[in-house]
Protein backbone atom coordinates (compact mmCIF):
# COMPACT_ATOMS: atom_id res chain seq x y z
CA UNK A 1 0.00 0.00 0.00
CA UNK A 2 1.40 3.15 -1.14
CA UNK A 3 5.18 1.81 -1.64
CA UNK A 4 6.97 1.93 -4.91
CA UNK A 5 10.11 -0.02 -6.24
CA UNK A 6 11.55 1.01 -9.22
CA UNK A 7 12.42 -1.99 -11.26
CA UNK A 8 15.89 -3.07 -13.14
CA UNK A 9 15.43 -2.94 -16.90
CA UNK A 10 18.01 -5.98 -18.38
CA UNK A 11 18.46 -4.13 -21.91
CA UNK A 12 20.67 -4.88 -24.97
CA UNK A 13 22.66 -2.90 -27.51
CA UNK A 14 22.25 0.01 -29.75
CA UNK A 15 19.63 -1.46 -32.55
CA UNK A 16 16.63 -2.44 -30.56
CA UNK A 17 15.21 -2.47 -26.92
CA UNK A 18 12.02 -4.59 -26.38
CA UNK A 19 9.68 -3.66 -23.53
CA UNK A 20 6.36 -5.64 -22.99
CA UNK A 21 4.54 -4.97 -20.27
CA UNK A 22 1.76 -7.78 -20.01
CA UNK A 23 -1.14 -7.97 -17.43
CA UNK A 24 -0.26 -11.07 -15.76
CA UNK A 25 0.82 -10.82 -12.56
CA UNK A 26 4.25 -12.22 -12.61
CA UNK A 27 7.25 -11.66 -11.44
CA UNK A 28 9.48 -10.55 -8.31
CA UNK A 29 10.24 -7.41 -7.01
CA UNK A 30 13.80 -6.03 -7.71
CA UNK A 31 15.06 -2.37 -6.41
CA UNK A 32 17.48 -0.64 -8.67
CA UNK A 33 18.16 3.39 -8.58
CA UNK A 34 15.87 6.19 -10.27
CA UNK A 35 17.60 5.79 -13.44
CA UNK A 36 19.25 2.20 -14.11
CA UNK A 37 22.46 1.57 -16.95
CA UNK A 38 23.06 -1.55 -17.82
CA UNK A 39 25.57 -1.92 -20.85
CA UNK A 40 24.57 -4.68 -24.05
CA UNK A 41 25.94 -5.54 -27.24
CA UNK A 42 24.96 -3.87 -30.63
CA UNK A 43 22.06 -5.65 -32.54
CA UNK A 44 19.68 -4.77 -35.74
CA UNK A 45 16.92 -2.04 -35.44
CA UNK A 46 13.22 -2.89 -35.34
CA UNK A 47 10.07 -0.89 -36.11
CA UNK A 48 8.35 0.59 -33.38
CA UNK A 49 4.81 -0.43 -32.07
CA UNK A 50 2.77 0.18 -29.52
CA UNK A 51 -0.02 -1.73 -27.88
CA UNK A 52 -2.19 -0.59 -24.40
CA UNK A 53 -3.38 -3.58 -22.07
CA UNK A 54 -6.47 -2.71 -20.19
CA UNK A 55 -6.44 -2.52 -16.27
CA UNK A 56 -6.87 -5.68 -14.26
CA UNK A 57 -7.25 -5.50 -10.36
CA UNK A 58 -6.58 -1.67 -10.10
CA UNK A 59 -3.58 -2.61 -11.92
CA UNK A 60 -2.93 -0.26 -15.33
CA UNK A 61 -0.11 -2.18 -17.56
CA UNK A 62 1.21 -0.88 -21.08
CA UNK A 63 3.09 -3.01 -23.73
CA UNK A 64 5.74 -1.33 -25.87
CA UNK A 65 8.36 -1.96 -28.57
CA UNK A 66 10.57 0.89 -28.00
CA UNK A 67 12.76 1.95 -31.27
CA UNK A 68 16.05 3.18 -30.14
CA UNK A 69 15.68 6.15 -32.13
CA UNK A 70 12.01 6.86 -30.62
CA UNK A 71 13.36 6.63 -27.69
CA UNK A 72 15.57 8.70 -27.47
CA UNK A 73 13.47 11.14 -28.91
CA UNK A 74 10.86 10.58 -26.30
CA UNK A 75 13.55 10.94 -23.51
CA UNK A 76 14.04 14.65 -24.58
CA UNK A 77 10.31 15.12 -23.11
CA UNK A 78 8.86 12.34 -21.33
CA UNK A 79 5.16 11.90 -20.65
CA UNK A 80 3.41 10.66 -17.37
CA UNK A 81 3.47 7.58 -16.40
CA UNK A 82 5.54 5.99 -19.72
CA UNK A 83 8.05 3.95 -19.45
CA UNK A 84 11.43 5.53 -21.33
CA UNK A 85 13.50 3.10 -22.82
CA UNK A 86 17.05 5.09 -24.46
CA UNK A 87 19.48 2.74 -26.37
CA UNK A 88 22.56 5.01 -27.03
CA UNK A 89 24.62 4.03 -29.83
CA UNK A 90 28.13 5.20 -28.63
CA UNK A 91 27.84 3.91 -24.97
CA UNK A 92 25.74 1.03 -26.17
CA UNK A 93 24.41 1.75 -22.95
CA UNK A 94 20.21 1.19 -22.05
CA UNK A 95 18.80 3.45 -20.03
CA UNK A 96 15.08 3.58 -18.56
CA UNK A 97 13.17 6.20 -16.52
CA UNK A 98 9.92 5.93 -14.72
CA UNK A 99 7.68 7.96 -12.47
CA UNK A 100 8.35 7.09 -8.95
CA UNK A 101 4.30 6.55 -8.28
CA UNK A 102 5.51 3.39 -10.58
CA UNK A 103 6.20 -0.19 -9.24
CA UNK A 104 8.04 -2.31 -11.76
CA UNK A 105 8.53 -5.97 -11.68
CA UNK A 106 11.16 -7.60 -13.58
CA UNK A 107 10.41 -11.66 -14.86
CA UNK A 108 13.10 -11.98 -17.25
CA UNK A 109 15.63 -11.15 -19.58
CA UNK A 110 17.01 -13.37 -22.49
CA UNK A 111 19.30 -12.82 -25.24
CA UNK A 112 20.62 -15.52 -27.39
CA UNK A 113 24.23 -15.33 -28.74
CA UNK A 114 24.19 -11.64 -28.04
CA UNK A 115 21.44 -10.91 -30.74
CA UNK A 116 18.20 -9.63 -30.47
CA UNK A 117 16.44 -12.92 -31.17
CA UNK A 118 14.12 -13.81 -28.35
CA UNK A 119 15.60 -10.99 -26.44
CA UNK A 120 12.44 -9.69 -24.21
CA UNK A 121 12.73 -7.89 -21.02
CA UNK A 122 9.31 -8.71 -19.31
CA UNK A 123 8.04 -5.98 -17.06
CA UNK A 124 4.46 -5.26 -15.06
CA UNK A 125 4.21 -1.72 -14.48
CA UNK A 126 1.84 -1.37 -11.58
CA UNK A 127 0.08 2.20 -10.96
CA UNK A 128 0.26 3.24 -7.09
CA UNK A 129 -3.07 4.07 -6.21
CA UNK A 130 -3.76 5.90 -3.13
CA UNK A 131 -4.19 3.64 -0.07
CA UNK A 132 -7.24 3.67 2.11
CA UNK A 133 -7.59 1.64 5.74
CA UNK A 134 -10.60 0.47 6.70
CA UNK A 135 -10.18 0.84 10.70
CA UNK A 136 -12.39 -0.91 13.56
CA UNK A 137 -12.43 -2.88 16.48
CA UNK A 138 -13.76 -6.10 17.70
CA UNK A 139 -15.20 -7.62 20.53
CA UNK A 140 -16.93 -10.64 20.48
CA UNK A 141 -18.28 -10.09 24.13
CA UNK A 142 -22.30 -9.84 24.08
CA UNK A 143 -25.39 -9.37 26.09
CA UNK A 144 -27.30 -12.54 24.13
CA UNK A 145 -27.74 -11.53 21.40
CA UNK A 146 -25.79 -13.81 19.13
CA UNK A 147 -28.26 -16.62 17.92
CA UNK A 148 -28.69 -19.54 20.03
CA UNK A 149 -26.27 -18.00 22.51
CA UNK A 150 -23.09 -19.33 19.76
CA UNK A 151 -20.46 -17.37 18.20
CA UNK A 152 -19.78 -17.95 15.12
CA UNK A 153 -18.89 -15.57 11.70
CA UNK A 154 -21.92 -15.86 10.13
CA UNK A 155 -23.64 -14.39 13.43
CA UNK A 156 -21.03 -11.46 13.51
CA UNK A 157 -22.04 -8.17 11.84
CA UNK A 158 -18.91 -7.36 10.36
CA UNK A 159 -19.41 -10.78 8.28
CA UNK A 160 -22.92 -10.08 7.12
CA UNK A 161 -23.00 -6.34 7.25
CA UNK A 162 -19.86 -4.51 7.29
CA UNK A 163 -17.91 -6.05 4.34
CA UNK A 164 -20.73 -7.30 2.18
CA UNK A 165 -21.36 -3.27 2.14
CA UNK A 166 -17.60 -2.63 1.82
CA UNK A 167 -17.27 -4.58 -1.08
CA UNK A 168 -20.33 -3.04 -2.93
CA UNK A 169 -18.64 0.57 -2.42
CA UNK A 170 -15.46 0.41 -2.71
CA UNK A 171 -13.82 2.25 -5.98
CA UNK A 172 -10.85 -0.70 -6.46
CA UNK A 173 -10.03 0.97 -9.86
CA UNK A 174 -9.06 4.27 -7.54
CA UNK A 175 -7.78 3.17 -4.59
CA UNK A 176 -6.19 0.27 -2.60
CA UNK A 177 -7.80 -0.40 0.33
CA UNK A 178 -6.68 -2.54 3.54
CA UNK A 179 -9.00 -3.46 6.58
CA UNK A 180 -7.51 -3.17 10.40
CA UNK A 181 -8.85 -4.48 13.21
CA UNK A 182 -8.50 -4.37 16.66
CA UNK A 183 -9.23 -6.33 19.72
CA UNK A 184 -8.28 -7.55 23.07
CA UNK A 185 -5.67 -10.29 23.25
CA UNK A 186 -8.39 -11.82 25.79
CA UNK A 187 -10.82 -12.13 22.84
CA UNK A 188 -10.24 -16.01 22.31
CA UNK A 189 -12.78 -15.83 19.87
CA UNK A 190 -10.88 -13.30 17.03
CA UNK A 191 -7.90 -14.28 18.42
CA UNK A 192 -8.45 -17.74 16.72
CA UNK A 193 -6.61 -18.15 13.77
CA UNK A 194 -9.08 -20.25 11.46
CA UNK A 195 -11.81 -17.17 12.15
CA UNK A 196 -9.08 -14.88 10.87
CA UNK A 197 -8.89 -16.70 7.75
CA UNK A 198 -12.54 -17.14 7.37
CA UNK A 199 -13.32 -13.19 7.43
CA UNK A 200 -10.25 -12.65 5.09
CA UNK A 201 -11.58 -15.62 2.64
CA UNK A 202 -14.59 -13.20 2.34
CA UNK A 203 -12.76 -10.49 1.98
CA UNK A 204 -10.63 -12.27 -0.75
CA UNK A 205 -6.86 -11.73 -1.91
CA UNK A 206 -7.60 -8.39 -3.74
CA UNK A 207 -8.84 -6.95 0.15
CA UNK A 208 -6.23 -7.94 2.76
CA UNK A 209 -6.77 -7.83 6.23
CA UNK A 210 -4.46 -6.98 9.45
CA UNK A 211 -5.51 -8.35 12.51
CA UNK A 212 -3.71 -7.08 15.45
CA UNK A 213 -4.42 -8.25 19.40
CA UNK A 214 -4.03 -5.74 21.84
CA UNK A 215 -3.20 -5.72 25.60
CA UNK A 216 -6.44 -5.53 27.52
CA UNK A 217 -7.73 -2.23 29.00
CA UNK A 218 -10.43 -0.44 30.10
CA UNK A 219 -10.68 1.39 27.30
CA UNK A 220 -11.35 0.26 23.28
CA UNK A 221 -7.88 0.28 21.71
CA UNK A 222 -8.65 2.47 18.94
CA UNK A 223 -5.69 3.97 19.18
CA UNK A 224 -3.78 1.63 19.02
CA UNK A 225 -5.44 0.10 15.84
CA UNK A 226 -5.40 3.54 14.33
CA UNK A 227 -1.53 3.49 15.03
CA UNK A 228 -0.66 0.30 13.28
CA UNK A 229 -3.11 1.95 10.29
CA UNK A 230 -0.58 4.87 10.11
CA UNK A 231 2.90 3.27 10.68
CA UNK A 232 2.40 0.73 7.56
CA UNK A 233 1.61 3.81 5.45
CA UNK A 234 1.67 7.38 6.45
CA UNK A 235 0.35 8.68 3.41
CA UNK A 236 -3.16 6.57 3.90
CA UNK A 237 -6.56 7.97 4.15
CA UNK A 238 -7.89 6.36 7.19
CA UNK A 239 -11.62 5.60 8.08
CA UNK A 240 -12.61 4.71 11.37
CA UNK A 241 -16.01 2.86 11.37
CA UNK A 242 -17.61 0.19 13.57
CA UNK A 243 -17.88 -3.82 12.78
CA UNK A 244 -21.50 -3.14 12.93
CA UNK A 245 -21.32 -0.15 10.36
CA UNK A 246 -23.26 -0.77 6.70
CA UNK A 247 -21.88 1.45 3.89
CA UNK A 248 -25.33 2.41 2.01
CA UNK A 249 -23.61 4.95 -0.35
CA UNK A 250 -21.14 4.24 -3.39
CA UNK A 251 -18.32 6.68 -4.72
CA UNK A 252 -18.02 7.29 -0.60
CA UNK A 253 -13.96 7.07 -0.64
CA UNK A 254 -13.66 10.00 -3.36
CA UNK A 255 -16.22 12.12 -2.08
CA UNK A 256 -14.45 12.15 1.50
CA UNK A 257 -11.07 12.47 -0.17
CA UNK A 258 -12.44 15.61 -2.60
CA UNK A 259 -13.67 17.19 0.49
CA UNK A 260 -10.63 16.65 2.90
CA UNK A 261 -8.33 18.54 -0.71
CA UNK A 262 -11.09 21.24 -0.47
CA UNK A 263 -9.74 22.44 3.37
CA UNK A 264 -7.03 25.41 3.08
CA UNK A 265 -4.99 24.12 3.21
CA UNK A 266 -5.78 20.62 1.80
CA UNK A 267 -6.17 17.98 4.42
CA UNK A 268 -6.06 20.10 7.54
CA UNK A 269 -9.32 18.50 8.86
CA UNK A 270 -11.97 15.78 9.23
CA UNK A 271 -14.99 14.54 7.27
CA UNK A 272 -17.75 11.82 7.60
CA UNK A 273 -20.50 10.26 6.56
CA UNK A 274 -24.18 11.12 7.23
CA UNK A 275 -25.52 8.53 9.80
CA UNK A 276 -29.16 9.08 10.95
CA UNK A 277 -28.69 6.57 13.92
CA UNK A 278 -26.94 7.39 17.03
CA UNK A 279 -26.00 11.35 17.92
CA UNK A 280 -27.05 13.51 14.45
CA UNK A 281 -24.95 16.39 15.76
CA UNK A 282 -21.21 15.09 15.35
CA UNK A 283 -19.17 12.72 13.38
CA UNK A 284 -20.10 9.16 14.58
CA UNK A 285 -17.54 7.59 11.64
CA UNK A 286 -14.51 9.96 10.77
CA UNK A 287 -12.09 9.90 7.53
CA UNK A 288 -8.74 11.90 8.03
CA UNK A 289 -5.22 12.18 5.88
CA UNK A 290 -3.09 9.92 8.03
CA UNK A 291 0.05 11.90 8.27
CA UNK A 292 -1.51 15.51 8.56
CA UNK A 293 -3.91 14.31 11.34
CA UNK A 294 -1.78 12.28 13.30
CA UNK A 295 1.09 15.13 12.98
CA UNK A 296 -0.99 17.66 14.24
CA UNK A 297 -2.29 15.64 17.15
CA UNK A 298 1.47 14.50 17.76
CA UNK A 299 0.73 10.60 16.56
CA UNK A 300 -2.47 9.96 18.86
CA UNK A 301 -5.01 9.53 16.36
CA UNK A 302 -7.64 10.43 19.28
CA UNK A 303 -7.40 11.99 22.45
CA UNK A 304 -5.72 9.36 24.99
CA UNK A 305 -8.19 10.79 28.27
CA UNK A 306 -11.17 9.19 26.79
CA UNK A 307 -11.93 5.14 27.17
CA UNK A 308 -14.41 5.07 24.50
CA UNK A 309 -17.63 7.11 24.59
CA UNK A 310 -16.51 10.66 23.80
CA UNK A 311 -13.50 10.26 21.07
CA UNK A 312 -16.58 11.24 18.14
CA UNK A 313 -17.21 14.14 19.47
CA UNK A 314 -13.50 15.40 20.40
CA UNK A 315 -12.69 14.65 17.11
CA UNK A 316 -15.81 16.88 15.65
CA UNK A 317 -14.96 19.67 17.72
CA UNK A 318 -11.46 19.81 17.86
CA UNK A 319 -11.82 20.47 14.09
CA UNK A 320 -15.46 22.10 13.81
CA UNK A 321 -16.55 24.54 12.93
CA UNK A 322 -14.33 25.24 9.63
CA UNK A 323 -12.48 21.84 9.49
CA UNK A 324 -14.99 19.65 10.33
CA UNK A 325 -17.81 18.12 7.22
CA UNK A 326 -20.47 15.83 7.33
CA UNK A 327 -21.26 14.93 3.92
CA UNK A 328 -24.85 14.57 2.69
CA UNK A 329 -23.93 12.27 -0.15
CA UNK A 330 -22.14 9.64 1.81
CA UNK A 331 -24.45 7.44 4.22
CA UNK A 332 -23.62 5.05 6.84
CA UNK A 333 -26.01 3.13 8.40
CA UNK A 334 -25.23 1.86 12.40
CA UNK A 335 -27.15 -1.29 13.17
CA UNK A 336 -26.55 -0.43 17.12
CA UNK A 337 -28.96 -3.18 17.92
CA UNK A 338 -27.13 -6.00 16.16
CA UNK A 339 -25.13 -7.12 19.33
CA UNK A 340 -25.99 -3.87 21.29
CA UNK A 341 -23.00 -2.08 23.87
CA UNK A 342 -19.79 -4.27 24.35
CA UNK A 343 -18.69 -2.26 26.73
CA UNK A 344 -19.25 -0.22 29.64
CA UNK A 345 -19.51 3.89 28.84
CA UNK A 346 -17.87 5.91 31.31
CA UNK A 347 -20.09 8.61 31.66
CA UNK A 348 -17.80 10.17 34.19
CA UNK A 349 -15.34 11.45 31.44
CA UNK A 350 -18.00 13.69 29.59
CA UNK A 351 -16.59 16.59 32.38
CA UNK A 352 -13.12 16.02 30.73
CA UNK A 353 -14.52 16.63 27.08
CA UNK A 354 -14.45 20.94 26.88
CA UNK A 355 -10.96 20.96 27.90
CA UNK A 356 -9.99 18.13 25.56
CA UNK A 357 -11.83 19.72 23.04
CA UNK A 358 -10.00 23.02 23.74
CA UNK A 359 -6.43 21.24 23.66
CA UNK A 360 -7.86 19.88 19.82
CA UNK A 361 -8.50 23.14 18.88
CA UNK A 362 -5.07 24.52 19.96
CA UNK A 363 -3.23 21.55 18.42
CA UNK A 364 -4.85 21.97 15.07
CA UNK A 365 -4.09 26.32 15.54
CA UNK A 366 -0.29 25.48 16.42
CA UNK A 367 0.14 23.29 13.48
CA UNK A 368 -1.19 26.09 10.97
CA UNK A 369 0.95 28.45 12.25
CA UNK A 370 4.03 26.28 12.45
CA UNK A 371 3.28 25.90 8.86
CA UNK A 372 2.43 29.25 8.11
CA UNK A 373 -1.14 29.14 7.19
CA UNK A 374 -3.87 31.43 9.16
CA UNK A 375 -5.67 30.08 11.44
Amino acid sequence: MGYFRRGLLVGFAAGVAFTNLFPNNIGNPLAASSTSSINSSSSSSSNATMKEESAQQSQQLRTAVVQPQAAAAAAAKPSSGNILVVSNATTTTTKMSVNSNDTLLLDSAVVVNNTATNARTILKKKQVLPAIAVVMCVNSASKGLYRNNTKTLHNMSISTLMLPSLQRTMEVEKYNYTIFIGMDDTDTFWRTPAIQQKLQHQAGPSLPIVFRSIPKQKRIPFNEILQVAFEMNSETYIIRINDDSEFVTGNWTSYAIHALAAFDPPNVGVVGPTCHEGNTEILTHDFVHARTHMGIFHGNYYSTAFHNWWIDDWITFSYAPTRMRKLENWVIKHHTLHHGTRYVVDKSQEQLLESEIRKGKQAVANWLMDHNHTV
